[in-house]
């Protein structure tokens, strides 16, 4: 078990918030305040984008936030509709992400966000900021990230 401590930081009198966000949180949340009643002014959070493949699982290391292949390619059961190891039964793991299955079909690379396609869901809270640092591990091209979902009125 790892003791994640996150100490709100202030900036120009703004609290800022560094929000669990990591290969192992599909969904990342900002509270409004923290335990000392102090209101959360601005939610901070981290994007490490990677190049991953379907139909491979990847085995979850929350202490460093990386992840590896599971090293065994799955296919999906014409019939049942389930990932099945392809060859040999499937070695067992408990901190393995599923196969991944972007259209169901093909063997092919993309582009994930914190492990994730589609990337985490971030949950805040109505009149925080949102701040999100983006790491690009991609070798060789650039990165732009846009949202869904998001009621954005009276902004640029």
């Amino acid at each position: 078990t790892v003791l994640m401590v996150f100490v709100p930081l202030q900036v120009f009198g703004q609290v800022i918030y560094k929000v669990p966000c990591d290969y192992s949180t599909p969904s990342c949340e900002c509270p409004l305040q923290l335990e000392n009643g102090t209101r959360i002014e601005v939610c901070e959070f981290e994007f490490e984008v990677s190049l991953q493949h379907t139909f491979t699982r990847y085995n979850v290391n929350t202490t460093i936030n990386t992840v590896a292949t599971g090293g065994q390619l799955w296919i999906i059961n014409d019939v049942t509709g389930e990932f099945e190891p392809q060859g040999s039964s499937a070695t067992p793991c408990t901190e393995c992400t599923e196969p991944f299955a972007v259209d169901g079909y093909t063997f092919r690379t993309f582009i994930a966000i914190n492990g994730r396609i589609p990337g985490p869901t971030l949950i805040v809270n109505y009149n925080q900021t949102v701040s999100v640092n983006v790491f690009n591990n991609l070798l060789e091209d650039a990165v732009s990230i846009h949202w869904h979902g998001l009621d954005q009125r009276k902004t640029n």
